[in-house]
Order: C-alpha cells, then sequence, then structure tokens
C-alpha cells in the first residue's frame, strides 16, 4: 500500500506493521534517518481530517508526551486525508494496563514504589495535556505507555477532545459514571451525539487506573450479588472498600496496602463523587514511602509491621480450607516463577532470582537448582519451558539460549524475530522453534550437535508463538486480519478465526493447546466495552465451539493467560479462585472460590500424578480436592 506524506511516496508495509486498532492500522515508515510511524484509518471521513488538520496546525499546543499528529497522509492520488505521521515510540514501550497484573511486574522487576511513580508520570503529563487546553476524554490504561526508562507515553491523541472537535469515544470501565448514558446495559453509549468530556472526568479515569495499578484490582471490582455489574456498582458508589464485597485474599491485601491518605481520596472520587482532581503529591508520598520487608512483600512504612509476617507462626507446608480443599506448600523460590511443566514425576519450574533465570527440578520430594544463565537482566527474561528444554530470552532483545535437559551443560545460543513487542520463540517437547527472514524452524538436540528445518513460511516481524503442551502454535497479524495455527507433528494446522466487528479492537490474545483441542483466546474492545471471544478446534484444526460473551459476565472476568485447555473447557486462575469454563452451545462456568488463597491473577497450571499445581509469586502449591 502506498500513500503520500509532505507530497512524498511512503510505503505503507505489512510486515511493518506496529498495531491495529479498531478504527486504524499503525505502520513503521522512515523518513530519512528519522524513525517515524503513520496511523491509517480503515475508514476515513472529512470530519477526522478537519480533526487532524487542526492538531497539526497546533490548535492546542499538547505536551511532548503526547504521541501527536505530525502531519497528514494523503491517499496515493493526494485527493483525500487517510490519516497522520506521527513520531515512534522506543522499542518496549507498554502500555500501563500491564502493571496491574502481577505476574507482569514480576517479571520486568516492576515493584510497587516504581508502579507508584509511573502513575505519578501519568497523572503529571496529564496535567500538562489539560493545561495545553485539551481533554484525553477517552483516559483508560491502553492508551497511555511507559517506556523501559519508566517514560510516560499518551498515544491516540486524535481522539483527545479539542476546541471544535469532540471525544468521540469512551471505554467503560474508566467512564466518569456521571457522564453515563441512559442505557443501564450501555453506559458508553449517548442518544444526542458526543458526550462532553471535562478535566474532572479525566482526572475521575485517572484515579481507576492508579488505584487499579497499584492494588491489582479494579475499584468497582470484586462481587456483591446486590449489584453483579461494574456499571452497576459504580452508579451507586459502592467500592471494593466496602466490607459487603467479596474479594480475594490477593486483592484485598492490595487495598490494604495503600496508606490511609491515598485510601481516603480514592474513596472521596469512587463513592464521594469527588471531582476536584487528583492529590498527585500522595502518590509521590506512597512511593517515597515504600519500603520491602524481608518476606520480599513492598509496602509503606506506615502498614508495618508485614501483615505476611504477623503474626509470627511455624512454617505450615499443609494448609487447609473449610471445604473438602487442601493445599501444600511444594516449593518457594527466592523470587517469582515465570514457567511451570509437569510430566510423570518430574516438575520443572523456572523462577526468576536476582534478575536470572534458574531452573528447578522436583522428582518425587528432590529438588535440585541451577543457573539459567550468569547474565542478569533488570528488564526481566522471557521463558519458554517445556519437559525436555527451556529457552531464555533477556526482554527486549532477539537473541537468547536454549537449553536441553538431557544435556544441561549445553547452551545453545539462537536468535529470532521480534514481533508484536515480543521474541518470537516457543518450546515444545520436540525442541525449539523461532523464525528467521520469515520462516518458522524447528530446531532439536541430536547427541552434541542441534539440527534445524523449516517447518513453514509466516508473516515476517508480525508473527508471535507459544508453547502449550506438546504443540507450538502462532498468531500472524497480516494488516487488520488475525491468523492463528498450530504446529503438531511436524505440519502446518491452519485455524479460522471469526472476524472482529467493525470498530473491534484486539487487546489481548492467548493460544493454548490441550490433550485433543487447540483454542484461541481474545480480549477485544468495542465500542467501550471488553468482549471474549474463544474458538475451539480439534487436532486436525475443524472448528469445534466458538464463543463470544462480555468479559465482565465471565465468572474469570478478563482472565485469558496462564490456564489449562481439557478438551472444550478451560481453567484459568483469576482474582476470585480457579473458574472451570465448558465451552459450547450451553457454556458453563463454575468458581473455586476456596482457591483463592492459594492462586492469583494469571497463575501458571499444570496437572501432576499428585494433583494440580498453580505456581503465583515465588511459591509452587499442589492443589487437591479431598473425598
Amino acid at each position: 500500500m502506498r500513500a503520500l506524506y509532505e507530497g512524498k511516496k511512503v510505503t505503507l508495509d505489512a510486515s511493518k506493521a506496529l498495531g491495529d486498532g479498531g478504527e486504524a492500522s499503525v505502520f513503521a515508515i522512515a523518513r530519512g534517518k528519522e524513525q517515524l510511524a503513520a496511523k491509517v484509518y480503515h475508514s476515513p471521513t472529512p470530519l477526522r481530517a478537519r480533526k487532524l488538520e487542526a492538531l497539526v496546525a497546533g490548535s492546542v499546543a499538547l505536551p511532548a508526551s503526547v504521541v501527536a499528529p505530525l502531519g497528514l497522509l494523503h491517499d496515493e492520488t493526494g485527493s483525500s486525508v487517510i490519516g497522520f505521521v506521527m513520531r515512534r515510540l522506543v522499542d518496549g514501550c507498554e502500555p500501563v494496563a500491564q502493571l496491574s497484573r502481577k505476574s507482569f511486574r514480576d517479571a520486568r522487576s516492576i515493584g510497587r514504589r516504581a508502579t507508584a511513580e509511573i502513575c505519578l508520570g501519568v497523572g503529571v503529563e496529564l496535567a500538562s495535556v489539560h493545561a495545553s487546553g485539551a481533554v484525553v476524554g477517552d483516559f483508560n490504561d491502553q492508551n497511555e505507555l511507559f517506556g523501559p526508562d519508566r517514560s510516560v507515553h499518551f498515544i491516540d491523541a486524535d481522539s483527545f477532545q479539542i476546541p471544535g472537535f469532540p471525544c468521540e469515544v469512551a471505554t467503560e470501565s474508566f467512564l466518569d459514571p456521571l457522564l453515563y448514558g441512559p442505557d443501564p446495559r450501555a453506559p458508553c453509549l449517548t442518544t444526542s451525539g458526543a458526550r462532553r468530556f471535562t478535566p474532572e472526568s479525566d482526572w475521575y479515569s485517572f484515579a481507576v487506573l492508579a488505584f487499579r495499578s497499584l492494588t491489582g484490582v479494579h475499584p468497582f471490582g470484586g462481587v456483591l450479588a446486590a449489584l453483579p455489574t461494574l456499571a452497576d456498582r459504580a452508579r451507586a458508589g459502592v467500592s471494593v472498600f466496602h466490607d459487603s464485597v467479596s474479594m480475594p485474599a490477593a486483592a484485598r491485601e492490595g487495598v490494604g496496602l495503600l496508606t490511609n491518605d491515598l485510601a481516603a481520596a480514592f474513596r472521596a472520587i469512587f463513592e464521594g463523587r469527588e471531582r476536584s482532581g487528583f492529590p498527585l503529591g500522595l502518590l509521590a508520598s506512597y512511593a517515597d514511602e515504600v519500603v520491602r520487608c524481608r518476606c520480599g512483600l513492598e509496602l509503606p512504612a506506615s502498614r508495618l509491621p508485614c501483615p505476611r509476617c504477623q503474626p509470627i507462626r511455624a512454617p505450615q507446608p499443609t494448609m487447609k480450607t473449610e471445604g473438602s480443599l487442601s493445599a501444600t506448600v511444594l516449593l518457594e523460590t527466592r523470587g517469582p516463577i515465570v514457567g511451570l511443566v509437569a510430566e510423570g514425576d518430574r516438575i520443572v519450574v523456572v523462577a526468576r532470582e536476582e534478575q536470572r533465570p534458574v531452573v528447578y527440578t522436583l522428582v518425587r520430594g528432590r529438588c535440585t537448582r541451577e543457573d539459567l544463565t550468569d547474565r542478569r537482566s533488570p528488564r526481566g527474561w522471557e521463558v519458554s519451558l517445556a519437559s525436555t528444554g527451556v529457552a531464555i530470552v533477556p526482554v527486549g532483545h532477539s537473541e537468547g539460549t536454549f537449553v536441553p535437559f538431557a544435556s544441561m551443560n549445553a547452551r545453545v545460543p539462537f536468535a529470532t524475530e521480534r514481533a508484536l513487542g515480543a521474541a518470537s520463540f516457543a518450546v515444545t517437547r520436540e525442541g525449539l522453534h523461532r523464525i528467521a527472514r520469515g520462516t518458522l524452524l524447528h530446531s532439536r538436540l541430536d547427541g552434541d550437535a542441534i539440527s534445524e528445518r523449516p517447518v513453514t513460511s509466516v508473516m515476517s516481524e508480525q508473527t508471535r508463538l507459544y508453547a502449550s503442551a506438546e504443540a507450538c502454535l502462532g498468531s500472524e497479524r497480516i494488516l487488520s486480519e488475525r491468523r492463528a495455527f498450530a504446529i503438531a507433528s511436524g505440519r502446518r494446522i491452519d485455524l479460522e478465526l471469526d472476524a472482529l466487528e467493525a470498530g473491534e479492537a484486539l487487546v489481548e490474545e492467548q493460544l493454548l493447546a490441550g490433550p485433543s483441542t487447540f483454542a484461541v483466546l481474545r480480549l477485544t474492545s468495542l465500542r467501550g466495552r471488553t468482549l471474549f471471544r474463544a474458538a475451539t478446534f480439534d487436532k486436525n484444526g475443524n472448528a469445534r465451539t466458538r464463543s463470544l460473551v462480555a468479559a465482565s459476565a465471565r465468572l474469570a472476568d478478563d482472565a485469558i493467560s496462564g490456564g489449562l485447555l481439557l478438551g472444550d473447557t478451560l481453567l484459568v486462575a483469576c482474582e476470585r479462585g480457579l473458574c472451570r469454563e465448558a465451552f459450547g452451545s450451553a457454556p458453563s462456568s463454575t468458581l473455586f472460590p476456596e482457591t483463592a488463597p492459594f492462586v492469583g491473577r494469571d497463575a501458571l497450571l499444570a496437572t501432576s500424578e499428585e494433583g494440580l499445581l498453580s505456581a503465583h509469586e515465588g511459591r509452587l502449591t499442589r492443589l487437591r480436592l479431598e473425598k
């Protein structure tokens, strides 16, 4: 595809796509030595063109943290505005939404202090946006990003509310309930055109972002039967501070580790309808007060003594709930667990300790530990683990090391492409899979030598690999289209996905393989709501089930990572405990709330000879239902 920028032709190469939303695609382009990005609308309109012209002309002086339009992008004839050109962000930027996921923070070594400092940076830049005369409007934790140096960036500036041009979109979970539309089932919808956002409504959305990042739970999360939806709770002002709201222990702990002043400020906003702004000084004070207990928990000094260490008691290797569940701690590591696999009587765990990955092997009560590398990576490690070996790549890099367990002294270097923000590699029972110049390669250790063969062609720099059970799975982006496939027994099996609706954007994706099925799980955003799409396939790639529901209607909410696939049934850990979700013509879900103290959202799960295994934070636990 070709377009014109400043009168010169530019090529919009599908292999250089940086992202795709419901309304536009973003491509990497270059002008001389300058690295830029082009945003191209799927459906350009004259109104969008006029708003872009105003932004480019400097109708508001947006701060440097905003990735604002630098110039207009025209079609090849020069007759129509189809998008705009902007600066390109450095590799490694992540949406603030990731801060609410403990598994992400652990893998990236982002503690409570750093989280508060990033939120503070977002707040400072939001104040600068308001000083320019603009209002963000659709302020949510997907549109605010932070870089490897903790710098803050605002994207989607073309949706900002500026004089003469409204913001026409909103995200339900961040929208100020004072701006809800008349339909209680669809708060983002209005009956009289675009709503009028204000700096105060932005600050409400910021409070949601900061609260969710610091505590790991939405201020109107948890469960309250009388008010079943998040929107119902937000309208009524019944937040997680209310004792009547049921929450798992981890979420309750996160709320309890706020300082009194910060908790009071949040409560005034969410329950008291306070809209005068946000006291950023309290965030700064919170960050300065954070200390680390010897048990590893970060908390404000005013919350000492540490709630995890009080009262002091003897170690209890086996814990029982009030019901029929027993939980036995098999291993406690000195850092977060980032990989788990079990086969037969052997359990293998990869943990990040002192910025390095280490591997633990447990066989019938005996445990060994071995360093995988002496290299440190402050930003964390990407890990793919199978029963036959493990591959590690420092975050932000494309060169890594493959360690086959049959020859632990072997350290096999490899390089792969980076795509969709991560290195593309996966380890299965059959060996290592990587991508080079658009070719997916399968490597395995034969004696002391590595043999490698091509498997299939893929979209270069646009294909992400997943490993689950015995299969390698892939997600391929070709402009606004997503394709999925599995590699099993040396052949490619394409998995046909339902097309997204117009305006629907992919937020998160997870591909899984079970003993007899494959599954593609997707979270998407459409008209301010988060949707959950699930599709399962047999081992030949034939569709078995397809599901589409609002994420808020699931017992597992938006949890899709770390789970297990058994036929057409998903077992996944969420904030409320383990959830079993059966797909099909009559989908059903079962929640096991008694497991909440032993798992957390996105906990890694595996099955073993002796029961279900859950790896959360630095603890490996075996769960059993007693008869």
